[in-house]
């Protein structure tokens, strides 16, 4: 690999705007996934307001390829439309009580916005996710998805198995798709400032995998020791 040396000011410039959530969606994306960031549950009665919201939601297709990118492995087994529903922590991956407790029928509500599934099968998706974390029939799959800075033993249960995914991954797949595909991904002027920041990260440690990742862990809000 030979990236171009990058200056030590674009490498220290301010990322104090940049947060676990834009790695995380940034992840998603080099695996394929349409994402929305933010999506905003709101109350249907007073007080008006939101109610609560998913970090992420995204969408990755069946026939997703390409050039020769290789994804990451857990994306890799699902032959059908794949929604996620992401929740992001700094800390131990976890659910918050929104997406954990059925009275509020948050999932319905998500659903329903979504789009993608029947009105009469909402109740029967709703309750796989409340207690296995995903549903998937013969067309499609749904899952929710933690991200943090480590797994978390509570969610270990294999009858009951959240996908959990750790930073520390997510930083080593990103630093191996920029170093593999180099003169393809080299222009990359369109990409938001998260992506930016990576990639003048990847330059600027690029005789080091394990360097960068403890230096985009730090970047986007997730010191390490």
């Amino acid at each position: 690999m030979n990236f171009r040396p990058v200056t030590e000011s674009r490498c220290n410039r301010d990322h104090s705007s940049l947060e676990a959530e834009h790695l995380a969606q940034w992840y998603l994306r080099l695996n394929g996934f349409m994402t929305m960031n933010d999506f905003v549950l709101h109350r249907d009665h007073k007080p008006w307001g939101q109610r609560t919201d998913a970090d992420i939601f995204g969408v990755r297709f069946p026939f997703r390829r390409e050039l020769n990118f290789e994804d990451d492995a857990p994306f890799l087994v699902h032959r059908k439309p794949y929604f996620v529903i992401a929740e992001i922590t700094r800390g131990e991956c976890k659910l918050n009580g929104p997406w954990t407790k059925p009275e509020r029928e948050n999932m319905q509500y998500v659903l329903l916005a979504i789009g993608a599934f029947e009105p009469e099968k909402l109740d029967e998706i709703a309750r796989s996710l409340y207690e296995r974390y995903c549903f998937e029939d013969s067309d499609r799959r749904i899952e929710l998805v933690a991200f943090g800075k480590q797994a978390s033993p509570r969610y270990s249960d294999p009858a009951k198995a959240l996908m959990q995914v750790e930073f520390g991954g997510v930083c080593h797949f990103i630093y191996k798709r920029f170093s593999r595909y180099l003169q393809i991904k080299k222009d990359h002027q369109h990409w938001d400032y998260a992506g930016q920041a990576l990639w003048d990260l990847a330059e600027h440690h690029w005789n080091s995998e394990e360097v960068f990742v403890k230096e985009a862990l730090n970047v986007f809000g997730l010191t390490t020791a």
